[in-house]
């Protein structure tokens, strides 16, 4: 939320004039209700409504923004949404909630701190988190436009090369085969297969919703479609009883419940989600024998050998006998896992260490452009096949964010920097920035190309490597598909994966 501390600004009658975003605007001098807070929130276009605290211009919210000579706030170093007075600040580093959730699972069993972080190969050298912030810190407008030129070039250079080296490999595989028989899924168009993935499952397009149903409908759907691919894969069928199903970012658990649907309560589900969440689908009751159990912890420092320990676990969770571990496989399943989440994932499947175990997965991705270069477990793809260099990489990741510009964004008019009272350094920088702004868009019309586009091929490219680390660990048959339509969900994109 974009915020303005109005009694910082100079006055002009009632009304007083702001930069923001380079441009002028012109807001109210104070709240109209002197009661409440004193701070204008610009993109809805009023002051906030919640009453002042005691002693303060603003509300209990807001305040932690408010900036005076006797009172300063730091960062909580174990959960940046913490804002704490300077006074207080070492009290709350012994009582942070954070901190102490943290030190109670340091005595589990499975939490080992950092367990799945990629183990990067020494040649490929990485700076320390400092360094690394730097660069993914930089925005586009401080890129000159011979650099930003450099870097398209890039992206259209490496999604040649993923395009080919995956049509070969679906192609040397029979894998178009495979899907047409198989999944029952029509490949209308193979350009757009190998270009976007351009896999459509049968989803009934007819289905007349109202917005609330449409809101309420699209995740069971999503559900739907992704339980499908792991029965008409052949990673599981109706009478399967032999699976542990590891949920990667559960959630509530609505694709673990859709899963055990079909299934009928056979299996073992163990849900990885680090936050707490309420109506958690396991719990109600037409689920009473929904074999589940939930682990509240970072993907990062599970340790899914722990699993090995199956009616250990089921004794200490008060779950119910399930089956005899002798011939278990293990499926890792996830529904719009975000970022590095996914490459940490991959990780935990690559950590276990009975890999004869592992029979496949079926994966949604999402939100690329939060994915971190040291998290990745497929670095080499990278740096080796398509000879990309650190800053490339992090160019790429953050540019798969175009793919949701708004339409001015994709015009090639992107916001400025906020700014109020701006200095006249501040503002030769801003036209310095406009001024890149202008020839970088100029470089779009030329290739008759908009931001949109590159972004899809940059996620494009990311999920293509991670096939190939799929493909490199002795995965035989791995397909970047669409499960869903775009009307449902614009991250509609998922990897199959079978040993």
């Amino acid at each position: 939320m974009d915020l303005i501390k109005t009694n910082e600004d100079k006055e002009s009658g009632e009304t007083k004039k702001i930069i923001y975003k380079g441009k002028e605007k012109i807001i109210p001098i104070r709240n109209p209700d002197p009661k409440n807070c004193e701070l204008y929130i610009i993109k809805k276009g009023k002051y906030c409504h919640f009453e002042k605290y005691k002693n303060s211009q603003y509300c209990v919210y807001h305040r932690a923004e408010e900036k005076q000579e006797n009172e300063e706030y730091l960062t909580c170093p174990y959960d940046p949404k913490h804002k704490i007075l300077k006074h207080k600040f070492k009290n709350h580093l012994k009582v942070c909630n954070t901190l102490s959730n943290e030190k109670k699972l340091e005595k589990e069993e499975w939490f080992i701190k950092d367990f799945n972080k990629a183990k990067q190969d020494k040649k490929y050298i990485l700076p320390n988190d400092e360094e690394l912030n730097k660069l993914y810190d930089i925005k586009t407008e401080m890129i000159s436009p011979e650099e930003f030129e450099h870097y398209i070039q890039v992206i259209l250079k490496s999604y040649e090369i993923c395009k080919n080296l995956y049509s070969k490999f679906i192609k040397d595989n029979d894998l178009e085969n495979y899907v047409n028989k198989n999944l029952n899924i029509n490949i209308k168009n193979k350009e757009i297969f190998y270009k976007t993935s351009g896999i459509n499952i049968n989803i009934d397009e007819d289905l007349k919703q109202t917005e609330q149903r449409k809101h309420l409908e699209k995740h069971s759907i999503q559900n739907e479609a992704l339980t499908d691919l792991v029965f008409k894969s052949g990673l599981m069928d109706k009478n399967s009883d032999n699976t542990i199903i590891v949920e990667f970012g559960a959630g509530k658990g609505g694709l673990t419940e859709e899963i055990n649907k079909k299934n009928k309560d056979k299996n073992v589900y163990i849900l990885l989600e680090r936050s707490g969440v309420r109506f958690k689908k396991e719990n109600k009751k037409q689920n009473n024998n929904f074999n589940s159990i939930r682990f509240k912890t970072d993907i990062i420092n599970f340790n899914l050998n722990y699993i090995d320990n199956l009616d250990k676990i089921i004794k200490k969770e008060g779950q119910k006998k399930i089956f005899e571990q002798k011939g278990y496989n293990i499926i890792g399943v996830a529904k719009h896992i975000c970022g590095c989440a996914f490459d940490i994932s991959l990780t935990s499947l690559f950590n276990y260490e009975k890999q004869d175990k592992i029979k496949g997965l079926v994966m949604a991705t999402c939100c690329h452009h939060i994915c971190r270069v040291e998290l990745l477990n497929h670095l080499y793809y990278y740096m080796d096949t398509l000879k990309l260099n650190l800053k490339e990489i992090i160019f790429i990741i953050k540019s798969t964010s175009w793919l949701f510009s708004h339409d001015e964004n994709i015009k090639g008019k992107e916001e400025n920097e906020k700014g109020n009272n701006l200095d006249e350094n501040k503002i030769n920088l801003n036209e310095e920035k406009a001024k890149n702004k202008d020839e970088i868009n100029n470089i779009f019309k030329k290739m008759n190309l908009s931001r949109r586009y590159f972004g899809m091929l940059s996620k494009y490219i990311i999920d293509i490597a991670r096939c190939f680390c799929l493909i490199d660990k002795g995965f035989t048959k791995v397909l970047y598909l669409k499960y869903c339509s775009n009307t449902i969900t614009s991250e509609n994109n998922v990897i199959l994966a079978i040993k």
